[in-house]
């Protein structure tokens, strides 16, 4: 009433009398949609009263109060130091989340992505229980897409943290999921690299990252099997400061290749360019700086591969 006395509108609501609200709700569906348009029967009922280039129009709203407007605006900043002190709001609101999507509105995002896709699995799980054919492959790979995309986001949103384990395998089992599929899924490599320079593929299991502000980390190199093309088996360990810039990662630093046997050499130098959440990586440096050493490196990486997999099938077999 306030908002349309405002601007002069006298407001009705006739199609609220309680005779018209029974005769709506045992109206079929087909009275009341026809294809993409709504209220098919006030529609043709008024038909012969309303030029049919008003009846058929799909651009029409509500009197809406700009509320995302004023928020975003003129409102903000009131909103903000209420949501972010104590006061009495804390009886009512569970201000966790509101702080975090003022705070950090890409990290909120995809926490509150994951849920999503949690929850709609595990509905699409509970009606394939009832009716096997219900159960969509096709959806629930869209939803493992989901997951991976809003769990990496999530991880990699926020500073300064420590992440022992990058991966998107989540730390308690998701919907139709037991433990011991996660234990299988870290069996499998978070990362495998090619060696494209000398022949070879290297394998690591943990990468642990310090991450010190959403665009800056420190990652690491922990190859625990790298076996070059001649068969000689060795060990790579490293650090690399990265940094983020748009939608690609630059890292460069020192590596340790640690032979199985034989003489550890000096250590070389990399740098490496990720992208698509650091999934597909460029790696390309010196193995040693050791003179007659002195081997060019150049590798393509996958990480988080576990966590594909295990996002990918997880329901699959359901």
């Amino acid at each position: 009433d306030r908002n349309s006395m405002a601007f002069s509108i006298e407001t009705r609501l006739p199609f609220l009398d309680y005779r018209l609200v029974e005769l709506a709700f045992a109206l079929p569906d087909e009275a009341k949609l026809d294809g993409v348009f709504t209220k098919a029967i006030l529609r043709r009922a008024l038909a012969d009263r309303i030029p049919g280039s008003v009846l058929a129009r799909r651009d029409k709203m509500g009197f809406e109060t700009p509320a995302d407007v004023w928020l975003r605006s003129r409102f903000a900043g009131e909103l903000r130091r209420r949501l972010l002190t104590d006061g009495p709001l804390h009886d009512w609101l569970e201000l966790g989340p509101m702080r975090e999507a003022l705070s950090d509105r890409e990290r909120w995002t995809a926490g509150m992505a994951a849920t999503l896709f949690d929850r709609a699995a595990a509905m699409e799980l509970h009606s394939a229980s009832s009716s096997p054919d219900a159960l969509s492959e096709t959806l629930l790979a869209g939803l493992g897409l989901g997951e991976l995309w809003s769990r990496r986001a999530h991880g990699f949103s926020r500073g300064p943290f420590f992440l022992l384990d990058p991966s998107t395998i989540p730390a308690h089992p998701s919907p139709g999921a037991g433990p011991a599929l996660i234990a299988a899924a870290h069996l499998l490599p978070y990362r495998v690299s090619l060696d494209v320079a000398r022949g070879g593929v290297a394998f690591s299991w943990l990468e642990p990252k310090l991450r010190l502000l959403p665009s800056l980390s420190v990652d690491s190199i922990a190859n625990v099997l790298d076996i070059d093309g001649t068969g000689r088996v060795s060990s790579t360990f490293g650090l690399m400061p990265t940094l983020v810039l748009g939608r690609a990662a630059f890292g460069a630093g020192p590596q340790w290749t640690l032979p199985w046997s034989g003489v550890i050499q000096a250590p070389g130098v990399v740098g490496r360019i990720a992208w698509v959440q650091e999934r597909f990586a460029v790696t390309g440096g010196i193995r040693s700086l050791t003179s007659g050493h002195r081997q060019a490196v150049v590798m393509l990486s996958v990480s988080d591969l576990n966590g594909l997999v295990y996002w990918l099938t997880l329901w699959r077999a359901k």
